[in-house]
């Protein structure tokens, strides 16, 4: 076993020159970090380093000139990477400056006792196990996992002055560099991996590599082969953790010591040949991956707004929270069906010119879950505020607050049935036991007990057929926005505002313009202390609910076309607000609606249409932009519903445009990733009997599931088919707006940009039908189904079997069921 003591490891470090990753790798790790933090964290880090003005920096980067910006171009968008220089005493302190600090420091009178603080001494027994105990390995003069968070606690400690307070950040950034160094996680002390094959690999310590290595490193990230892994490494990022982060990281990095880095060679000294080449992909992997606990410093920022996350594959929180922020422009589509069915936010960079540079291709999912308060009603205090963790809803639903990001309204947005009107003081619910009166206390008081991430404010909105009087809305605005006031009081962070006036265009305006209006009286006095000025100020984001809306377009008059008259509507609400902010918007019927709306500068929608499609027994099938069409072609449908009997004996999959994983016809095809077209079975099964035998080797991927059997599972009654329904429906959303994404990054840097837009929009219209029709057929289908198979069938035959006339129990009028609202 390879081990030193720590003291002997200390003057080791010194001799070989071991400084975890060098000037150059603590530079690059900076460089990077700063092209993913937010504008105003970059602005308020330069701000706190600039109280330290003479910092320690090495030899090298203190002769240097100041590193020229760069740029990256691809097909995809355009990286703008004004990346910061090295060390110039006529511009401000960055964290660049700073890198090496820390090791600089170590090296003076008043800084020797750090000289532990930059790894941590891991008692295992390398290369046969490797693994980090905090207990055990950081010891009572403290490791780097302690000093960590010991300076994360104090960088936001305002009661020390502004030099302490400098100096912390100095350590953190140079100690979530070393963390990553896989022997720093050893205390084992060998230079090549410090310093002479990161040389070897970027070049020696000046600017211009700096600048190379991060350009390369960011091009990985964003269209390489890090872009599917960057927010994995974000294993943890929660700052109220103690170390208990810092030992996720140090764990990863330390199993190279296993894996690799003594295991390939134990000596640990060869700087070239085949163990190099071997190395330099894991040297480069770490220090890429450094850039995502330095995020962490997002957080530090004057108004933070969302915990940081740790999202799983395909999930990007850190967008939502620019969106929040108003930091990005984005349009994305949320799926919010119920808390427990997996929803996802899907990105698309806007026709913006300056959208290209805020994203900067980081367009992944998002994992975020909607939860209605009215579920939980039926008892008080709601079952969810009772339960006993930190963030209640999260342990009540079974979400992972470092992986899911939850929201949560009092009702369910797409739910138009008339309700009892709404108090003076109250909003009414639907629970499983009737209607309840939520007051705004009460609801403040349940979102305080839950602590969930994001949070839909009351609204006074009418939910009736009948349009209301003049006075009726004037009580409705001055309500909302009344409410909105408390709300903010106890709960300024992530409050998405609903945008009431139904379908008065003057009324939406003035709900809007109230919003900006500037405080007075006690509203001002309880919300400015807390930075809000005008109720604005204190709202995160902006929500359209289309259900009310259409509930009364029924009943009016209107002679215009009902989509155009809500995008009008919309408009008119969101005009007079700031384009930063993200607008929500639920209860599209169709991808058509979707397209104009985005077409009008919307951000965020939900998935109604799809899942309800799933409820229906239809399998959505189209794909964006659509295919050129043939001469006298005919629009199609936007799915097949799945109950006709056409579909009886259909052994094919379920849509036409994608296929599925195990299928190799059709490789133009992209595949579809959804659990009907692409399943999966677990390759150990578990073994219910000692007859049973673990399959020999690994099985060939399974086909797609096929139309026909889904429809003999929808004529059982089955809940499987909708549940593989669900999936696939929700996996061709997500690929509807990846495509938009594409042709909108395509297209952005064109002058015709949006005549090419809108005419991919007219040609999706002309190729498919809307699903209307389609949708009112299956919807009786499901109907038959479930009055002849589904709950009270054995009364309803019992009482058609007394009667001298047997009715045809499939045979009912349309109105026998309610509307169902998923």
């Amino acid at each position: 076993m390879i081990k030193l003591s720590v003291a002997a490891v200390g003057f080791s470090l010194l001799a070989v020159g071991a400084n975890a990753w060098g000037p150059l790798g603590h530079a690059t790790v900076a460089s990077v970090a700063m092209q993913y933090l937010l504008p105003e964290t970059r602005s308020h880090v330069n701000k706190i380093l600039a109280n330290d003005p003479a910092p320690f920096v090495s030899t090298a980067s203190s002769s240097s000139t100041s590193a020229a910006s760069a740029t990256t171009s691809t097909s995809a968008s355009v990286i703008s990477l004004t990346l910061s220089p090295i060390a110039s005493p006529t511009k401000q302190i960055t964290l660049v400056d700073i890198a090496s600090w820390a090791d600089d420091f170590r090296y003076t009178p008043e800084g020797s006792f750090s000289a532990s603080l930059h790894y941590v001494d891991a008692e295992d027994e390398p290369p046969k196990k490797c693994n980090v105990k905090y207990k055990r390995d950081c010891g009572d003069s403290g490791c780097i996992l302690s000093a960590i968070a010991n300076y994360t606690t104090r960088v936001q400690d305002h009661s020390l002055d502004a030099k302490q307070r400098a100096q912390a950040l100095k350590w953190i950034t140079h100690f979530l560099g070393d963390i990553q160094q896989p022997l720093h996680d050893e205390a084992i002390a060998i230079g090549v991996w410090d310093t002479e094959m990161p040389t070897k690999l970027a070049g020696t310590f000046t600017p211009e590599n700096v600048n190379a290595w991060t350009k390369k490193i960011v091009k990985e990230l964003e269209f390489g082969q890090f872009r599917r892994h960057k927010w994995d490494w974000v294993s943890c990022t929660d700052i109220d953790a103690g170390a208990a982060c810092p030992l996720v990281w140090a764990r990863e990095a330390n199993s190279f010591v296993c894996s690799y880095v003594l295991k390939t060679d134990p000596t640990g000294k060869e700087a070239s040949g085949a163990y190099y080449d071997g190395a330099a992909p894991i040297i480069e992997m770490q220090i890429a991956k450094a850039f995502a606990p330095l995020r962490l410093l997002d957080l530090f920022s004057p108004k933070p707004l969302l915990p940081m996350s740790a999202p799983p594959t395909r999930v990007d929180n850190r967008l939502l929270r620019e969106l929040i922020r108003g930091q990005s422009q984005a349009i994305a589509e949320m799926e919010t069906n119920n808390a427990f069915i997996l929803n996802q936010l899907h990105l698309i960079n806007r026709r913006h010119a300056d959208s290209a540079r805020d994203y900067r291709g980081r367009l992944n999912d998002i994992d975020l879950r909607l939860r209605r308060i009215e579920n939980s009603l039926e008892r008080t205090p709601p079952v969810p505020t009772l339960y006993p963790s930190e963030r209640p809803l999260h342990g009540f639903l079974g979400f992972d607050p470092s992986r899911h990001i939850v929201s949560v309204s009092l009702r369910n947005w797409n739910d138009a049935r008339d309700i009892i009107p709404n108090g003076k003081d109250s909003v009414s619910a639907l629970c499983v036991r009737g209607v309840r009166a939520v007051t705004p206390a009460a609801y403040n008081s349940y979102i305080t007990a839950i602590r969930p991430d994001i949070v839909v404010a009351l609204s006074d909105i009418p939910f009736s057929s009948t349009p209301p009087s003049e006075k009726r809305l004037v009580k409705s605005l001055e309500r909302s926005l009344l409410w909105l006031g408390q709300l903010l009081r106890v709960n300024h962070a992530n409050v998405f505002v609903p945008m009431a006036g139904l379908l008065d265009d003057v009324a939406r305006d003035d709900f809007a313009t109230g919003l900006l209006e500037a405080l007075e009286g006690s509203e001002a006095r309880e919300l400015q202390p807390l930075g809000f000025h005008t109720l604005n100020d204190g709202v995160a984001g902006y929500t359209v609910d289309l259900a009310p809306l259409k509930r009364l377009q029924q009943t009016s008059s209107t002679e215009n076309d009902g989509t155009s008259q809500l995008v009008t509507l919309t408009q008119t609400s969101l005009r007079p607000l700031p384009e930063g902010k993200p607008r929500l918007l639920s209860g599209c019927d169709s991808p058509h609606d979707i397209l104009q709306f985005v077409q009008s500068g919307l951000d965020l929608f939900d998935s109604h249409f799809a899942q309800q499609a799933a409820d229906w027994g239809v399998a959505l099938d189209f794909r964006f932009p659509a295919t050129p069409p043939q001469v006298d072609e005919e629009a199609i449908e936007i799915g097949v519903n799945l109950y006709e009997v056409e579909y009886e004996m259909a052994f094919t999959r379920f849509a036409t445009s994608l296929r599925g994983g195990a299928e190799q016809h059709d490789p133009g095809l992209p595949i579809c990733p959804c659990i009907a077209c692409t399943p999966k079975f677990s390759s150990t099964p578990i073994l219910h009997s000692s007859i049973d035998e673990s399959p020999a080797g690994e099985e060939e991927a399974p086909p797609p599931f096929t139309r026909s059997y889904i429809h003999h599972l929808l004529h059982t009654h089955e809940m499987t088919a909708h549940v593989l329904l669900a999936a696939h429906n929700l996996s061709v959303l997500s690929r509807f707006f990846a495509d938009i994404r594409a042709f909108l990054a395509e297209v952005s840097s064109a002058p015709d940009a949006e005549e090419r837009f809108n005419e991919e929009i007219r040609r999706f219209g002309a190729q498919y039908k809307r699903p209307d029709e389609l949708m009112r057929k299956a919807k009786l289908n499901w109907e038959d189904v479930n009055l002849a198979r589904g709950k009270g069938r054995l009364a309803r035959e019992k009482a058609a079997k007394a009667t001298e006339n047997p009715v045809d129990i499939t045979q009912h009028p349309e109105t026998v069921l309610p509307d169902v609202v998923p």
